[in-house]
């Protein structure tokens, strides 16, 4: 036996060895972690399908070729919350499958190294084998450097003194606080040996589509999903299922965009993953530029988050889907509420459209606090825009309760129209297909010709 067995001891026959494998650099294992790697019959890790596993990729330099391995790979990770019922249900009989299988190779008197991110006995899948097998098997814990030590050392930083008490909570990152700092660091992913800190939390803004689940996008779901907490109007964060997306839930009323994006940006700041929504698109009269007008005059260390803008189906266009193509042309959307800017430069970005002969995409066309704002620019427009401009009343575009009433400039009423409706005024090229005993097909032609030839 070397110097370096006596220190570090072999692998005995039947016995489970749980082995932390450190925070992410082959570097940090112990002496006793190493050679266990080297040594044990069977080499087991959980990796999530289709990847590596990543104590697996901690340990890659270790491993020789011909070694014996036994991958346990979730059926389910990220794709579902924990809290659902499908997860709990699909990681459950995983956890019982994996323990036959470790049972099996034990009982035919081999020694197992099942390796462990981090620490074994600190938040992670070796838990639930241990839990279950032991008293039937010899089990030996090998600690390791938990991803905690690893964030701290990343960050050049001293993390405790004196009487200070540091918590931790179980996620996909480390949480802890840190002296000289107001709130939190989240560190993702750390690893002390790859040099650059991640010491803030994100910032996400999201937007949910016209209503229904199926139009939000995946990246969008995925977002939400990542996130701990949501920030929204309360409409929207009404419209997230509880049942799918179960994390912390920070609702508010309308009309405190500014309000709610300062509160989204000081939770990052803490170090959460936020994720902040808004109806349709966030950047089409919504939060992403809420979010980036309360980062320009507020703390300089919102500046440094890492912020990024997951789109969504606009109302624009998921009323334009209703009725055909009527943007197919040159178009303009103009919000309809003053609250932000003087009603008269509503009316100069209204004639601009008119006598520009854009398509029109109307939001905000009326409220119970703006009941006369349509019907003004209606009249506006009926001084430029012919009398038969093709006008469209969509409610609730994109939902299964979308209503549509086509009509001309002329007649068009302004009564039709509140916060859920789009109004479109078409160009003059503007048009109508029709069909029998169905609702006529709207369009813009591309090309300024009736006909393209």
């Amino acid at each position: 036996m070397t110097g370096f067995d006596a220190i570090a001891g072999t692998a005995c026959a039947g016995t489970l060895y749980g082995i932390g494998v450190g925070p992410g650099d082959v570097r940090y294992l112990t002496l006793r972690a190493a050679a266990l790697v080297r040594d044990v019959d069977v080499l087991a890790f959980f990796a999530k399908r289709g990847l590596q596993g990543n104590a697996r990729g901690i340990v890659d330099p270790l491993v020789g070729p011909g070694r014996t391995e036994l991958r346990l790979e979730y059926p389910v990770t990220d794709e579902v919350p924990p809290e659902h019922p499908t997860y709990q249900k699909e990681i459950a009989h995983f956890y019982e499958e994996s323990v036959v299988a470790l049972s099996e190779l034990l009982r035919q008197g081999k020694s197992v190294g099942l390796l462990a991110e981090g620490d074994p006995f600190f938040y992670g899948s070796f838990m639930h084998m241990w839990r279950r097998l032991n008293g039937d098997f010899p089990i030996e814990i090998v600690p390791g450097v938990t991803g905690m030590s690893g964030c701290w050392t990343r960050a050049n930083a001293p993390i405790t003194w004196g009487n200070d008490i540091l918590s931790a909570r179980g996620a996909d990152h480390a949480l802890v606080g840190m002296p000289g700092w107001q709130g939190s660091l989240l560190f993702d992913g750390a690893d002390p040996g790859s040099g650059e800190a991640a010491v803030s939390g994100s910032l996400v803004i999201v937007g949910l589509g016209p209503g229904p689940i199926e139009l939000l996008t995946p990246a969008a779901a995925a977002a939400l999903q990542a996130a701990t907490d949501l920030v929204g109007y309360e409409t929207y964060i009404d419209r997230i299922p509880k049942t799918i997306f179960s994390q912390r839930r920070h609702a508010s009323g309308n009309r405190v965009e500014i309000d709610r994006a300062r509160h989204a940006l000081a939770l990052a700041a803490e170090g959460n993953k936020v994720a902040i929504v808004s109806g349709g698109d966030p950047g089409v009269f919504a939060m992403a530029a809420a979010v980036f007008e309360a980062i320009e005059v507020g703390d300089p260390a919102w500046r440094e988050l890492d912020i990024r803008i997951e789109p969504g189906i606009t109302a624009m266009l998921a009323a334009a889907a209703e009725v055909g193509a009527p943007l197919g042309a040159d178009f303009c959307a103009i919000s309809l509420s003053d609250n932000l800017k003087s009603w008269q430069t509503i009316e100069r970005r209204l004639r601009a459209a008119a006598e520009g002969d854009f398509v029109i995409a109307l939001y905000n066309p009326a409220s119970r606090a703006r009941p006369r704002q349509l019907g003004r620019a209606f009249d506006l427009l009926r001084a430029t825009k012919s009398p038969e401009a093709i006008v469209l009343f969509v409610r609730s575009a994109g939902t299964s309760e979308s209503r549509v009433v086509m009509t001309v400039l002329a007649e068009a009423d302004p009564a039709l129209a509140d916060m859920r409706t789009l109004v479109i005024i078409g160009a003059a090229a503007t048009r109508l297909i029709s069909r029998n005993g169905r609702r006529p097909w709207v369009y813009t032609p591309r090309a300024e010709q009736a006909v393209v030839r």
